[in-house]
């Protein structure tokens, strides 16, 4: 019996591609994408989102023949905005979001949540960029900024208390 063993099921990300290998020694090969090859490189943009099948059939020299074929999950881009506050007083506290439905978040602020507070304390005055990565079931990442303007404390001096008695002018 010829044997063909491509491995499990694999996943790609958005941009990624990945080598399968049907191993040497074999006289023929032809994979379902239309290869002829040892190797076969697939990459999420022919395969587009979602699982596809992906197979071999190989031809050894004595015209015995074998075959395998693996499951290629595809992810979308993963992709996601921040929402919130993008201007603080130093007296403020900011909230941002990163927006639902993603397995795990990772804040510049090492946070881990969908929503966070932004202190003013963990600020400089003026531009300041928080960025979040957010990961899909499938372990695809996305990355997104966001700026916040801190504006600097507003101090007032006012004089002296002055007494003015009755009548009087200043």
């Amino acid at each position: 019996a010829v044997v063909v063993d491509l491995g499990g099921a694999s996943i790609l990300c958005d941009g990624e591609s990945m080598v399968l290998d049907a191993g040497m020694g074999f006289a023929t090969y032809m994979w379902t994408t239309g290869s002829a090859m040892q190797m076969d490189t697939v990459t999420a943009a022919d395969l587009g989102v979602g699982t596809s099948n992906v197979g071999v059939m190989v031809t050894d020299a004595n015209g015995c023949m074998g075959e395998d074929s693996i499951d290629v999950s595809v992810s979308a881009p993963v992709t996601t905005s921040i929402m919130g506050n993008d201007e603080l007083c130093a007296y403020e506290i900011g909230d941002l979001d990163a927006g639902p439905g993603f397995a795990s978040y990772e804040w510049s602020n090492s946070s881990m949540s969908q929503l966070i507070k932004v202190y003013p304390t963990d600020l400089t005055v003026g531009t300041n960029t928080m960025m979040v990565t957010v990961t899909d079931n499938l372990g695809c990442e996305g990355v997104s900024s966001f700026d916040i303007e801190l504006h600097p404390e507003v101090i007032v001096t006012l004089p002296s208390d002055t007494m003015i008695w009755k009548d009087s002018t200043l």
